[in-house]
């Protein structure tokens, strides 16, 4: 008696293979999504745990403002202050990868770089007849405002701003080489207007001039403060 063999045709078992090829190749990334806290210069959690070839969204709150990196993923990425930053990462390596935090260096806190060159004010250039006026605001109550002409390093001033005392208009003279009066006392919310009475051009700059012993000191702090970077925790990628 004899017996069939029914032979499969050789498309159906090429089809097949190029089917489980495609589904094998086109793996998808799963998406987690993770809740993380910064407050008080600490990560929590500390240590991220997560399984490569998956994509996840860092959804992160912070009580500060500044940059995240995270070492071997070459990932920077600015966090705000009070708000909800997002950072995604394709997780494609494994490992322990360092989260460093870099300090946002904001100028436009002037209370707490008052005498760093220019933070302030700048003035235009003035000539013979014009005037720059800047007002004081309430947070540089207690806090001497240093300034200079930009023209010649070698004129200064000093702006002491008192805790106590109504508002007040002043107006700083530029005649003779020299600024008249050099230093002055108000209170915050007062207006100072630099008149130039001279043929000489000036240019009114905050701070020290640059160059002094004032300056010098205050951009060594301000590297060092730029250059520096802190360990906050890990990002831990397993295998699969």
């Amino acid at each position: 008696m004899g017996i069939k063999i029914f032979k499969i045709p050789s498309i159906i078992l090429l089809l097949t293979f190029l089917l489980y090829g495609c589904s094998s190749n086109n793996e998808k990334f799963t998406v987690e999504e993770l809740k993380i806290s910064f407050q008080n210069m600490k990560l929590t959690p500390n240590n991220i745990n997560v399984v490569e070839k998956s994509e996840i969204n860092l959804n992160i709150t912070s009580d500060v403002e500044g940059t995240l990196h995270i070492h071997g993923y070459n990932i920077k990425a600015k966090i705000s202050k009070n708000k909800v930053s997002k950072i995604t990462i394709n997780l494609n390596a494994t490992g322990s990868f360092p989260i460093a935090f870099h300090h946002e260096k904001n100028h436009l806190e002037h209370s707490s770089n008052i005498d760093k060159h220019g933070v302030l004010f700048e003035s235009d250039m003035i000539m013979k007849g014009e005037s720059f006026v800047y007002n004081i605001s309430q947070e540089f109550s207690g806090k001497i405002i240093k300034f200079h002409d930009h023209m010649s390093h070698t004129l200064t001033g000093e702006i002491m701003v008192m805790e106590q005392g109504d508002a007040k208009n002043v107006t700083i003279y530029y005649e003779n080489n020299r600024f008249n009066p050099s230093n002055v006392m108000v209170a915050s919310g007062s207006n100072i207007t630099w008149e130039n009475n001279s043929h000489d051009k000036i240019k009114i700059i905050s701070g020290p001039p640059p160059g002094s012993h004032e300056d010098e000191h205050d951009n060594h702090d301000t590297q060092e403060e730029n250059n520096k970077e802190t360990i906050v925790g890990k990002l831990l990628v397993n295998p699969k």
